[in-house]
């Protein structure tokens, strides 16, 4: 039987058993001579007295020497190894997770979550010995704790942890945890994590275990089960102009089992509030509320929605930014029969911008810049044109196709298979008319005061001949009386495709003379002009797509702003027609940032938290045995009793303890010395 000791260095002490020694040779006893005239029964007195004495001295000596030796022992801490063949014991090493997302931030038993889990922690690291080795991690990962650190450099460490926005599965943990563990070497391995255990993030089916690591889940249990949060927002109205009512859409979702009423919602826009609205949500569910403001002035802004949620408060504002042009770039490129409807359409010195080209030569570079491109009666499409219409729209943008009386239908084929949109394909010689609007379509929205009125008996334009529509997914804006589309919008990609079925000019149809022209393709201009909100989540990697025309060369971007004073170079690539610019993980603080390229602000990105950590669901100290039980996850336990049994954990990879017993036969020697020096008389 093999012994190992928990404190080896201890062992050095075993040099005090020369004191007793030296004590026992310095202090013999002096005999003094006394004369008598018969001294043969004093002799043989003397003889037997000396004898006693030199017995007595040396059992006080081994006494005093045995008492030493194991209260020695007892500080180096022997133990039996209960693993046959085991080596002895070489020291615990310890993983410590600290869950400090937001959801931590709830009220438990002994203050928030984090505050609970941080006691527990200082708990169990103070039972262990101070040559043992931790180590800290919380959901950032922090690479600062990334090694083993001593009892005391770990005590410290858990001042410093702060809530934190990033979200890690459990897996995640244990697999970082298992790293750090196995390549520190030979020891008792432990992995501890706690945690309120969410459902959203503990996939204990995903876990890998490694057979040489005992773990050890603790569940914080928290008083909280409902929680309110803003989930998203959106422009609600199609075009957004400057002086023009904008509607914004707010999703507010109610994550728990009892209906919300009057929750006071407030929007603010450039640091000054411009809405209100209370807000009743059902329980497990959500509500839509629209916002509206007028957005007077161009360029950006910096929104804010929040509400009063006493529960969970990270989800209680969103962020997010748009931006109100002062112009729309239109671009025009018109064949050699084409008319000039548009160029009065749009005036020069109006909201659209029109730039137009011959079909011969067009350049490609501003067509990129533009919000709408209209193929206006081009007879044959080139090859290079298909390519960069393609890049256009599959970047967001709008292309209408006027085709010419005469056009090269396998031209357009090519155009259409690269769009994968409609086409135009034979040609119908037969007198047929408008006979429908899509009036619900937003290319209508506003122009008709009263739907109603569009009937048989309107007037609307007349087609004497026209090309068939084939092909594609079409949403049919306007229908002909024979059931046929006659202008039909396409998706393609990030933009959007409409197609007419014949020329304005000549005689196929008088729609360029109809009333109805102008407001359809104004309509169609001003819907490219539809601003999204740039609204991303923090810890999701996230990444903002950019117009790859804007910028040339090897030029830095670069992200500042929040309360820190962030300021971030974030990566970027080219995607084709797009530049997409990555932030990674560098923003830990929600709000508007400002993106900015050689000075200038070319975009404001916001950042919210992610919404993971708000649906409050948690998994209960027996429902994590239960999935423990079911997966067979043979060295995981689960502590119910907030880490009173942490150390438990170890007690079989310890080993037997056998320091008591030293102590026991350390007393019994020592009061051994005093019933031999106080009965023994010699």
């Amino acid at each position: 039987m093999k012994i190992g000791f928990l404190e080896p260095a201890f062992l050095s002490a075993l040099v005090l058993v020369t004191i007793p020694i030296i004590v026992h040779l310095f202090n013999f006893r002096k005999f003094k001579v006394v004369y008598f005239t018969n001294v043969s029964f004093l002799k043989e007195l003397k003889e037997e007295t000396n004898s006693k004495s030199k017995l007595k001295h040396m059992l006080v000596l081994a006494s005093r020497i045995l008492a030493v030796i194991f209260l020695v022992l007892a500080f180096a801490q022997p133990v039996i190894p209960t693993v046959v063949g085991k080596k002895a014991y070489s020291g615990n090493l310890v993983s410590i997770y600290i869950d400090n997302s937001f959801s931590m931030e709830a009220l438990g038993a002994k203050g928030t979550r984090l505050e609970e889990a941080t006691i527990i922690a200082r708990d169990i690291a103070n039972s262990y010995r101070p040559s043992d080795r931790f180590q800290l991690l919380t959901t950032d990962f922090d690479a600062a704790y990334q090694r083993l650190l001593t009892r005391e450099e770990f005590l410290s460490a858990l001042e410093s942890i702060e809530p934190s926005s990033s979200t890690i599965t459990v897996s995640e943990v244990y697999s970082r945890q298992k790293d750090i563990l196995t390549n520190a070497g030979s020891g008792n391995k432990l992995a501890i994590q706690i945690s309120d255990f969410q459902t959203s993030v503990t996939d204990l089916s995903n876990l890998k275990p490694d057979s040489t690591i005992n773990a050890l889940l603790i569940p914080i249990a928290s008083s909280v089960s409902d929680n309110v949060s803003i989930d998203s927002c959106w422009l609600s109205t199609p075009v957004v102009q400057a002086g023009q009512l904008l509607e914004i859409g707010v999703r507010v979702r109610n994550h728990g089992e009892t209906e919300i009423s009057s929750i006071p919602l407030k929007f603010v826009a450039n640091g000054v509030s411009k809405a209100a609205a209370t807000v009743d949500v059902p329980e497990g569910g959500f509500t839509d509320v629209n916002l509206s403001i007028t957005p007077n002035d161009t360029g950006w802004y910096e929104c804010l929605v929040s509400l009063e949620d006493n529960a969970v408060l990270f989800d209680d504002k969103y962020h997010f930014s748009f931006r109100v042009e002062s112009e729309v770039p239109v671009t025009a490129i018109n064949g050699i029969a084409a008319g000039s409807y548009f160029k009065s359409l749009f005036p020069q010195d109006g909201y659209f911008k029109l730039r137009e080209f011959s079909e011969k030569q067009v350049d490609f570079g501003t067509m990129t810049n533009s919000r709408v491109v209209i193929l206006n009666e081009v007879k044959s499409i080139t090859s290079g044109m298909i390519s960069e219409l393609n890049k256009f729209v599959k970047n967001g943008g709008v292309l209408v196709i006027i085709p010419d009386s005469l056009a090269d239908i396998t031209s357009y084929k090519s155009l259409a298979n690269s769009l994968g949109s409609g086409c135009i394909s034979s040609i119908v010689r037969s007198q047929d008319r408008v006979d429908k609007l899509q009036t619900d379509d937003p290319v209508f929205s506003g122009v008709f005061s009263n739907k109603g009125g569009i009937n048989s008996s309107t007037d609307l334009p007349n087609v004497n001949s026209r090309f068939l529509l084939e092909g594609g997914v079409p949403e049919v804006i306007l229908k002909l009386r024979s059931g046929d589309g006659y202008l039909n919008r396409y998706r393609s990609g990030n933009g959007s495709v409409y197609l007419l079925g014949s020329s304005l000019s000549g005689n196929m149809s008088g729609l360029a003379r109809h009333a109805i022209f102008v407001p359809v393709f104004y309509r169609i201009a001003l819907l490219s002009n539809n601003p999204q909100v740039t609204a991303l989540a923090i810890g999701m990697d996230a990444y903002l797509d950019l117009p790859a025309s804007s910028f040339f060369g090897e030029r830095v971007f670069r992200l500042k702003g929040g309360a820190q004073g962030l300021e971030y170079i974030p990566t970027h690539r080219s995607t084709g027609s797009n530049v997409r610019v990555g932030f990674g993980n560098a923003v830990k603080e929600a709000g508007t940032y400002d993106l900015n390229l050689d000075g200038r602000i070319i975009s404001k990105p916001s950042f919210n938290y992610n919404r993971a950590e708000s649906v409050m669901s948690f998994f209960e100290p027996s429902g994590l045995k239960d999935q423990i039980d079911e997966l067979r996850l043979t060295n995981f336990k689960v502590d119910a009793s907030l880490g009173a049994s942490a150390m438990s954990g170890t007690t079989d990879t310890t080993g037997f303890p056998l320091w008591k017993y030293c102590i026991m036969l350390a007393l019994l020697f020592l009061f051994t010395e005093v019933l031999l020096l106080k009965f023994w008389k010699t």
